[in-house]
């Protein structure tokens, strides 16, 4: 997990600050906001599962994960160009 966030956390950053750098302020406080909310919303459900193991944990973050693929493929629509700043494909 820890290595899967090293990677995931700074590229992430990096294209939402490089897609809001009109407004560079708002989008950092967007990402951050975007993070505690997640990060509350996610913490109590691996308790709410009612065991306090790891394959609830795993549950739980693979469901974050699909959800997060889903609003890639949604939202960004990558295979056509969505989501990137203009002049730089």
């Amino acid at each position: 997990m820890t290595v899967g966030f090293g990677i995931v956390l700074p590229a992430s950053t990096t294209i939402i600050l490089s897609i809001g750098s009109d407004a560079p302020g708002a989008a950092s406080g967007v990402l951050g906001g975007a993070q505690f909310v997640l990060g509350a919303a996610a913490a109590p459900l691996p308790g709410a599962l009612g065991h306090t193991s790891a394959m609830s944990m795993a549950v739980v973050v693979l469901v974050f994960v699909v959800f997060s693929a889903v609003a890639l493929i949604t939202l960004a629509r990558p295979w056509q160009g969505h989501g990137e700043p203009a002049g730089q494909r």
